[in-house]
């Protein structure tokens, strides 16, 4: 507790507030020390005038009165030592020197141990010097040098995107030149070393971003998509699609995907689980020659075509394994350089006509095919193998047919598809009991490659302005296939696709449309719904 008590020698505790200086307000104390240094001023021009006029005197006195005695020598001295600041790390000789003890910092004219001018109570030493002026800090460019570090680090974040760190490139360099700047107009300024390390690293990536720029522009590789096959410009080669027989390559050059497939046979599966019709079985070999793992459906589409209508996926039961059949295998991921047998079943349409399969990349740009004759309905029979050109040319559509269809054209003014909106039927109810609304879609394939009724556009029905879910009926329906608006059809044929919609009755109206995938209405007809079998066509 000695730091809280009252010592002897007078001089008072920090702690004590009691006996504790009062304090100076900053603004008293400047002008305190203001009037000081005007005191300390007027007492020193005082000095020189009398320095001036003893001199004077001298000058006009006889030669035997010019000399000097000691006390006259003591005063010219002081005289001349009060009218000019005494050197740096030297006191004052004086008469009355400054009590033991105590300095006079609150005075920078006395700073160097000079007598305080009267009237004015010198400061204990180890007193805080509440009257001091606050230090400046030193100016830094440190902002600069952070704010380009910032944009910095956004700019290796686009390097996916280098038009963007090109851009962030460029303002990282203007800030990191300001902060040196900065620095170079004021050695005080901090922060240049940084300012040159952000100018270096800022370069470094402006020339990496300017070379991927460049690059990008001037690559003629084509973007993955299965719209577009060329990129560069008009003027850039339109790579030609590859068609194989029986076994080919399935590529992508961008990531080094690549598939030696061949389509081995075709044989005769077991009867469908849902309709009790006939399936036949495709056997695929895989080989997978790129440096990727992938499997056959993720980089392709096998489809098998009758009288140039795709037939419908189906699942066999487990009796099918027994000639090698196995559901998943499409699914399956290949390693590089392993191979690997993929099966797939379809329901047949026709047990007379050809049948053509088509293994095609998603992005069309390769192809292999193979064609057979339908066989025996054995499980496990093989067919006969046919050569491609062998398989009859599809049959188009007479001019009747398609009088009454509405052109579908794609984004380059090219006629891809007709369609009309045939009529609507009721159609069974779900297994929830809701009523059903069957709409035929019929369309013809104008393209060069095979098509869905999906490709065509969004079909949708619309009751009272609301639109309708499609629905899958419980029970079977003579002229209603489940998901025909997936069927593909080849260029030229005809087919008309089903689709179930649920509806709350059958009273009213019902809007059926075709619209395009930015909602623009392609084709649409409205019918009155009843309690009759057909519906009666409106207008």
């Amino acid at each position: 507790m000695g730091l809280f008590a009252r010592h002897d020698d007078d001089v008072v505790s920090p702690f004590d507030v009691d006996d504790a200086p009062a304090y100076i307000s900053p603004d008293a104390a400047i002008e305190r020390e203001a009037r000081a240094e005007a005191e300390a001023e007027r007492r020193r021009q005082a000095a020189r005038a009398a320095a001036d006029a003893a001199e004077r005197r001298r000058r006009n006195q006889p030669p035997t009165a010019r000399r000097r005695t000691p006390s006259r020598a003591r005063d010219a001295a002081q005289a001349r030592r009060a009218a000019a600041p005494p050197p740096a790390g030297q006191t004052y000789a004086t008469d009355s020197p400054s009590p033991a003890g105590q300095t006079y910092a609150d005075d920078p004219s006395h700073s160097n141990g000079a007598p305080r001018p009267a009237g004015l109570t010198p400061r204990p030493a180890g007193t805080p010097n509440r009257g001091a002026a606050p230090r400046t800090r030193t100016p830094s460019a440190s902002g600069w040098v952070v704010a380009a570090f910032v944009l910095l680090g956004v700019t290796l974040a686009a390097l996916s995107t280098p038009l963007a760190g090109f851009v962030t490139a460029v303002a990282a360099i203007v800030l990191a030149i300001g902060a040196l700047t900065r620095a170079a107009r004021d050695p005080r300024h901090r922060g240049r070393a940084a300012a040159v390390v952000a100018l270096v690293l800022s370069i470094a990536l402006l020339a990496a971003d300017a070379v991927a720029v460049v690059a990008g522009l001037s690559s003629t590789s084509p973007p993955d998509s299965s719209w577009s096959r060329t990129y560069g410009g008009a003027d850039a080669a339109d790579p030609e699609p590859r068609t194989y027989e029986r076994t080919g390559t399935i590529a992508y050059d961008h990531d080094d995907t690549e598939l030696q497939v061949s389509i081995d046979r075709a044989c005769a599966g077991t009867p469908d689980d849902l309709t009790g019709g006939r399936t036949v079985v495709i056997e695929v070999t895989v080989r997978n020659t790129g440096s990727t793992t992938t499997g056959l459906e993720s980089e392709s589409t096998l489809e098998v075509f009758q009288n140039g209508i795709g037939l419908t996926r189906t699942y066999l039961s487990d009796d099918a394994e027994s000639f090698g059949y196995d559901d998943d295998s499409g699914f399956a991921e290949i390693r590089p350089g392993a191979s690997h047998t993929v099966t797939e079943a379809f329901a047949l349409r026709d047990g007379d006509a050809p049948l053509l399969a088509r293994l095609a990349s998603y992005d069309g740009m390769s192809t292999v095919t193979a064609a057979f004759s339908v066989g025996g309905s054995t499980p496990g029979e093989e067919f006969e193998g046919l050569a491609t050109a062998d398989v009859p040319d599809v049959v188009p559509p007479d001019e009747a047919a398609v009088a009454d269809m509405t052109d579908i054209v794609d984004h380059r003014g090219t006629t891809v598809a007709q369609l009309a909106i045939d009529g609507v039927v009721r159609g069974p109810d779900t297994s929830d009991g809701t009523p059903t609304a069957i709409v035929t879609y019929r369309w013809v394939n104008r393209s060069d490659e095979p098509m869905t009724l999906w490709d065509c556009g969004m079909a949708s029905a619309w009751r009272d302005g609301v639109e309708l879910e499609v629905a899958f009926p419980a029970d079977a329906m003579e002229g209603y296939a489940p998901l025909s608006q997936s069927t593909s059809i080849l260029p030229g044929a005809m087919f008309s696709a089903t689709i179930a919609y649920a509806v709350p009755d059958y009273d009213g109206r019902l809007d059926v449309r075709l619209t395009d995938y930015d909602d623009t209405v392609l084709a649409e007809r409205t019918f009155e719904l009843s309690d009759q079998t057909d519906a009666d066509r409106v207008g």
